[in-house]
Parts: structure tokens; C-alpha cells; sequence
């Protein structure tokens, strides 16, 4: 009784999410964007080993993502893993952005005491939550839903949801997965100066995400003839045609099954990650070690005198989709379908991607030297 009632009250105060460092030997950094720009709460906020914090969440927070980090400088940034760029984030200055292949919880809240029943187009009190691991995943976790949800897959109705993906290991995750067209993929990211072993790409992200020098992916797109079965994208991707390719009988999918029952493995996947809940629930994420610690990035030096600022590295007039690349007028970094500190997409982001705030103001994929859009 006790539990229900503090869950009640977290719920009152505008807090619904909660997530619990279980790696007892690290500390966590925890990035997070909401609306395509940083959320209420402090960006790289530091959870120590066994620590927990609850994360600020007001009614109609839209569009929100909260991703792990760890072996990171001082201020959580320059991450060994988890640094995969965001609103107000530092990559590494020489790697650029990792690819964002993390574990993750992402939602969008709806108005507490509203309605939630889309069989009657009642939306304003759903909120829409995703644990899945259609891209990847970094460290194992374990999500928990106090309140009622129903499965977008399934349609049903299930309450105080528990997800266990606690015992996820990189030693689930394909060393040679048999991709058609390409032949046989190491799905590890390992980090491209040490070679730790860091996380697992999914085969859509494998074929498509060309940050840390991940060469398979510069022939292909999400669209195109290769990528298309295993990414799904609608077009031309339909979800009959999904769930009959070759995706779902991947060894990365059923490895996700099998480590991770009920969650996506990809798009159209009949796993329980996609849910929509009513607003109001208590969400906990509880993560855990990975199988190898990151090393920690070392804090520079402090210099004697602070030296002249330095002027934003020019955005590059020419790029891929996918590239780490400067955001314009900015030291920080981005790649793909990301968003700039000033809430404006990424210049290395697909044209149709539109998770941030603002559309380009730069595009360096673009053939010409650069186009502006005027906001």
C-alpha cells in the first residue's frame, strides 16, 4: 500500500520517471532532450553507484529521450560510451559523436485525469513510452510501469508492466550476422581508438549509422534495397512486408527475445517496448553494469591564464548522412538525426528527419555548397 502511495504523490509533483544506477562500481551520467532541445532537468546529470533520481516530468512533456553514459570527464561529457551527441552535448573533439545505438527510454506524457482510449480518439491523457531495441543497446536494464498500459502491438490492457533486460550481454550480440547483400556483419561497436567493446548495433543501424568510422554504412540508407528489410522505413517498407523479410529471423532479434522477452527487436516487432500508458503512471529504469567498464575520459588540466575563446569550427560544406559534423555557429558536434544546442537539425540529418525544433540551417548534404533556411 505504502509503494502505491508515494508512487501517487511522485505522480501529484509532476515526476514520473525514476532511474537507478545498479552498477555498483560507476557512476552514471544521464543526457536527456525533450521537443528537440534539453529537457527540465540538468543535462549530464551524475547518478552515483546504488543512487537513484527522479527526473522531472510536467503533463505534456513532448517527445522526450533519457540515454546512459559512462566513462566521462567531469562534466559528463567526452564519454567513453553513451556519447552519441543531443542538445547541449560535447563529443569527443577527435572521434566525433558515437553512433546512437544506446539503451534508452523514450516518451511523450500526457495531461494527468484526462482521458486515455484511442478506440474513442481519446489521446490527451496517453502517454506514449518506447524501451525498444530497434537500434541497439548499450547497458543491460530493467524498466517497470506502475499504472496501466496497453501493447501498441497486441492491444491489450496490462498493468504494473516489468520488463527484464538485466542479463543482456555484448556476448549476445552477433559477431557474424548474415546480412543479404552484404554478407556476414560483427554487430559490436567497439570504440574505434581502444577497441572496447561498448555496445551492439542493430542490423538497420549497422547498415545505416557512419559515425566511428563504420564503413559499411557509407553505401547505404535506410531506403535503399539493402537496408530497407531490416530498417522498415514506411515507404517502401509496408509492416506485413517487415514482419515477413528477413529481420525477425536475424540472430540480433532473437537474441533481444531471448535476453529481453517482450521488447522490439525492430519495426513492427509484436514486443511490448511501444506502449501506451495512462498519464500518471510511475516509470523506473533500473540500469546495470555493462560486461567491460568504459575507462573513465581524464579531466583536462586546468591552465595556468584561460586562453582566448576559440571561433566555432565552420560546419563542412559537403557531407554524408550520418557524419559527425559542427553545428553551425557552435563547438558542439552532431551526426544524423540529431539536433544542435539551438534546437535547430543536425546539418548531417536525413532530409526527412523532423525530431528537433528547428529544420537546417545549414545542409552539407545538399550537392551545393550550402543551403540556408530562414527561421
Amino acid at each position: 500500500m505504502l509503494p502505491a502511495l508515494l508512487s501517487l504523490a511522485v505522480a501529484a509533483q509532476g515526476q514520473r520517471l525514476v532511474i537507478k544506477n545498479s552498477c555498483d562500481t560507476e557512476p552514471l551520467w544521464i543526457a536527456h532532450e525533450a521537443g528537440g532541445g534539453v529537457g527540465p532537468d540538468e543535462q549530464n546529470l551524475k547518478i552515483e553507484p546504488g543512487k537513484s533520481f527522479t527526473f522531472t516530468t510536467p503533463d505534456n512533456l513532448k517527445a522526450t529521450r533519457y540515454w546512459p553514459k559512462m566513462g566521462c570527464d567531469s562534466d559528463g561529457n567526452k564519454c567513453q560510451l553513451g556519447g552519441s551527441g543531443g542538445p547541449s552535448e560535447i563529443c569527443d573533439t577527435k572521434l566525433g559523436c558515437a553512433p546512437p545505438v544506446d539503451t534508452k527510454f523514450e516518451a511523450t506524457f500526457g495531461q494527468k485525469g484526462e482521458g486515455c482510449d484511442p478506440s474513442k480518439q481519446e489521446f490527451t491523457g496517453c502517454e506514449w513510452i518506447d524501451v525498444s531495441m530497434v537500434d541497439g543497446w548499450t547497458l543491460p536494464f530493467k524498466f517497470e510501469v506502475t499504472g496501466s498500459c496497453v501493447s501498441t502491438s497486441s492491444g491489450k490492457t496490462v498493468s504494473d508492466v516489468s520488463i527484464d533486460c538485466s542479463k543482456v550481454s555484448i556476448d549476445d550480440c552477433p559477431t557474424a550476422e548474415s546480412i543479404e547483400g552484404v554478407g556476414s556483419l560483427d554487430l559490436r561497436l567497439k570504440h574505434p581508438q581502444t577497441g572496447q567493446l561498448l555496445g551492439c548495433y542493430s542490423p538497420c543501424s549497422k547498415l545505416t549509422l557512419r559515425s566511428w568510422n563504420n564503413t559499411i554504412a557509407k553505401d547505404h540508407t535506410p531506403q535503399d534495397a539493402v537496408a530497407a528489410p531490416y530498417c522498415c522505413p514506411t515507404p517502401p517498407e509496408s509492416p506485413d512486408a517487415c514482419r515477413k523479410g528477413p529481420v525477425g529471423e536475424t540472430q540480433y532479434v532473437k537474441a533481444v527475445h531471448k535476453k529481453c522477452p517482450g521488447v522490439y527487436g525492430y519495426s513492427y516487432d509484436d514486443g511490448m517496448g511501444l506502449m501506451t500508458c495512462t498519464a500518471g503512471a510511475i516509470y523506473t529504469m533500473t540500469l546495470y553494469c555493462p560486461s567491460s567498464l568504459p575507462s573513465p575520459s581524464p579531466s583536462p588540466p586546468s591552465p595556468p591564464s584561460p586562453p582566448s575563446p576559440s571561433p566555432p569550427s565552420p560546419s563542412p560544406s559537403k557531407c554524408s548522412v550520418g557524419d559527425s559534423v559542427s553545428c553551425p555557429g557552435s563547438s558542439a558536434l552532431c551526426a544524423g538525426d540529431a539536433c544542435c544546442p539551438d534546437g535547430s537539425t543536425c546539418p548531417s540529418a536525413e532530409k526527412s528527419y523532423q525530431g528537433c525544433s528547428k529544420p537546417k540551417s545549414k545542409d552539407c548534404t545538399e550537392e551545393q555548397t550550402e543551403t540556408m533556411v530562414v527561421v
